[in-house]
């Protein structure tokens, strides 16, 4: 992303799992609506699963049918990077 592009960020810190996924479901929601692009920032994630990775490919192949740009930032931990690799799925959704 570029710096003459808007863009909207979404902080996510902590568990983000199934028992959060109504919570990051509604966030996501909320943050796409915006006409922004749109960066999900998972540095402070400490645990998440399948069900987040499920959203955040969902939110990201929404925002490119509407010409807009979608980023997550990693944690440091590779708390993301595990959950991609025990879905058999790239950091970009892609399988390897």
């Amino acid at each position: 992303m570029n710096s003459d592009t808007r863009q909207a960020a979404l902080a996510i810190t902590g568990a983000c799992g199934i028992r959060q996924a109504a919570e990051t479901h509604a966030a996501l929601l909320a943050a796409a609506r915006e006409p922004d692009d749109l960066v999900v920032d998972c540095t402070g994630m400490t645990e998440t699963d399948l069900s987040f990775i499920q959203l955040i490919i969902a939110c990201g192949k929404s925002m490119q049918a509407q010409g807009r740009r979608f980023a997550v930032l990693p944690d440091g931990a590779g708390v993301l990077a595990g959950a991609f690799a025990r879905a058999g799925l790239s950091p970009d959704g892609s399988r390897p």
